[in-house]
């Protein structure tokens, strides 16, 4: 091909084989894309990156870099990072012989593009982020077999868990931990095919509470939850593979004095009384297991029962129940007529009556001085 200079227009002319081209074609070689990365739920940009060479003249699409590959990780506060996520079908198993071989970064997100029109203006591509359902420990203490304290966190992915120092422990001059009953469970509400996991005993209490504090080996009574939150976030740090994923954790203190087997065999229940008048239901009985207890029978007004109490008995199951019928009886007024009411006598007709009685005695009295006299 030649350039060829017309002096008369002074103008230059491309030659193909001595004709004139007036059509000139190009062919992608290589360019830049400039990528935005949005929250989805919000619409607010946090970045944007220019990803070099992404267009390649042999391809049609191009891997978007994620945020943490940039060292940009930060920025997520609570989103997934730059991958194709079905959020619907993360419950299936693609390999029942491996089923917790599951990544969020198993697909990486791809942006498609047309070779024959990319050009410097439409080079843009947005990415929307995904917001992520939080992490959530619970942690549950408990004294002599009852809830005594309950503290919550919960927490973004890409975030850092704030220190906590709100802990309400039974007095430890009173009561000792039993690192034995230390206790958690584990659901996944994005995998829910990995099931509730669970870990329990004295093995697990030093795993995440003693090991990690410095190889003590005596259980420890303080800052037992922030050793709890690092041993399962890395130094507080929530990563993106906790999304979703809810964790209770539970202690328990016991008094000096407190027997297990004692507690365990105190039930408190309702008994249920049958009687002419239907079902009668008495709430909280509390006793042991196998003995047998009196319980108050229910007062209903305007009937009189013909028992004043009746004997239950406290079941191994926790249930109390009795063998025994209550019959009520109508309270009748002076003239048999059922009223279950007294009468009711106002403040005006006891002045009255109390008026006339006066007024009697008085004459009473006159009465007798006429006599008298």
């Amino acid at each position: 091909m030649q350039l060829q200079y017309d002096d008369n227009t002074q103008t230059l002319s491309l030659l193909d084989d001595s004709k004139k081209v007036n059509h000139i074609t190009y062919e992608l070689i290589n360019g830049d894309a400039n990528v935005h990365y949005v929250f989805k739920d919000t619409g607010e940009e946090i970045y944007q990156k220019v990803h070099k060479e992404a267009f390649e003249s042999s391809e049609q699409d191009f891997t978007v870099k994620r945020l943490e590959s940039l060292e940009k990780g930060y920025l997520l506060k609570g989103h997934f990072d730059a991958v194709s996520i079905d959020l619907d079908n993360l419950a299936n198993v693609a390999d029942p012989l491996r089923p917790t071989d599951i990544s969020f970064e198993e697909e990486p997100l791809v942006k498609e593009f047309d070779r024959d029109k990319i050009n410097k203006d439409n080079a843009e591509f947005t990415v929307k982020l995904e917001k992520a359902k939080p992490t959530t420990f619970n942690l549950n203490v408990y004294l002599d077999g009852k809830i005594f304290s309950k503290q919550s966190v919960t927490a973004d992915i890409f975030t850092k868990i704030p220190k906590q120092t709100d802990e309400k422990l039974p007095d430890p001059a009173t009561a000792k931990l039993n690192n034995n009953k230390t206790y958690t469970d584990m659901s996944y509400s994005y995998f829910p095919q990995m099931g509730v996991s669970t870990m329990s005993g004295k093995a697990f209490h030093q795993t995440i509470f003693d090991v990690v504090n410095n190889g003590i080996d005596e259980p420890t009574t303080e800052d037992f939850f922030n050793q709890a939150l690092k041993y399962y976030t890395l130094d507080m740090r929530v990563r993106f593979m906790l999304a979703g994923r809810k964790q209770n954790i539970y202690i328990y203190y016991e008094s000096d004095d407190y027997s297990e087997e004692e507690a365990n065999s105190t039930v408190t229940s309702n008994v249920h009384i049958n009687s002419n008048l239907g079902l009668q239901t008495v709430l909280n009985v509390t006793g042991k297991k196998g003995e047998t207890v009196l319980v108050k029978v229910p007062q209903i007004e305007g009937y009189k029962p013909d028992k004043e109490t009746v004997k239950a008995k406290i079941n191994e199951d926790g249930t109390i129940t009795t063998d025994e019928k209550v019959k009520y009886y109508l309270i009748e007024d002076d003239e048999g007529s059922g009223s279950t009411k007294p009468p009711v006598t106002t403040p005006n007709q006891t002045l009255i009556q109390l008026q006339i009685l006066i007024l009697l005695q008085i004459l009473i009295l006159l009465q007798i001085l006429i006599q008298i006299k």
